[in-house]
């Protein structure tokens, strides 16, 4: 048994006790599920975070990867061997953004940048509350009081390192923190080199969505 395959098995195990331990206590699925959909590292976990607050939604704790495609096996390999180097990580901001572009107009669907939610959370948690047919519940805002670890390690605490092993780690103490703007910090750390690749790759999109106006950055 490969990897990818010992790491999905072991998350249905969980959210199958999870699941069980849900029923015991009581709770019943009364509305139809939320699905948070986005490119890797957007936001996505930390507005899971945010919605797990809310007295009438209960998150799975963990990232299902639920809509993986018959191709799990490359992209699974592309992400654990390739990570790191700039043309994987282009590659797949490309490919995530450009699979969820036929959706940005349909009736069920909410598109939320990562940075109108840390930039107007007050205005823009109240609008994704109205969508979802919910009330605005204020303890949403303090998302990071309660932990939650939705990836493969059991604690919160900051690691020694973000790399290797600790990454797991790493990712459950980010969305445990209390709420800070991050944007824009992708200008700040490439290379020069890491900008003109992105640029020759996928500059023409960032202007497209509004997230440069130019390719002078």
């Amino acid at each position: 048994m490969g990897l990818t395959a010992k790491i999905l098995r072991h998350e249905r195990l969980r959210q199958l006790l999870e699941f069980n331990r849900n029923y015991a206590r009581g709770i019943r699925v009364k509305s139809p599920p939320i699905f948070i959909l986005g490119c890797g590292h957007s936001g996505t976990s930390v507005l899971l975070k945010m919605l797990n607050m809310h007295p009438h939604i209960h998150a799975i704790p963990f990232e299902s990867r639920a809509y993986l495609k018959a191709a799990w096996k490359t992209r699974m390999a592309e992400f654990l061997w390739q990570k790191n180097t700039i043309a994987a990580g282009v590659a797949r901001w490309v490919r995530d953004n450009r699979a969820g572009e036929a959706y940005w107009g349909h009736p069920r669907v909410f598109r939320l940048h990562y940075e109108e939610l840390v930039g107007n959370f007050d205005a823009v948690m109240p609008r994704i509350c109205d969508f979802l047919g919910e009330p605005y519940d204020a303890s949403m805002r303090n998302f990071h009081k309660r932990d939650l670890t939705l990836f493969r390690s059991p604690t919160t605490q900051q690691p020694p390192t973000a790399a290797g092993k600790h990454h797991a780690q790493l990712r459950n103490w980010q969305i445990n923190q209390q709420l800070f703007n991050g944007a824009g910090k992708w200008k700040r750390e490439m290379t020069a080199d890491e900008k003109a690749y992105f640029k020759q790759h996928a500059g023409q999109m960032l202007i497209d969505y509004g997230y440069a106006a130019d390719m002078e950055w």
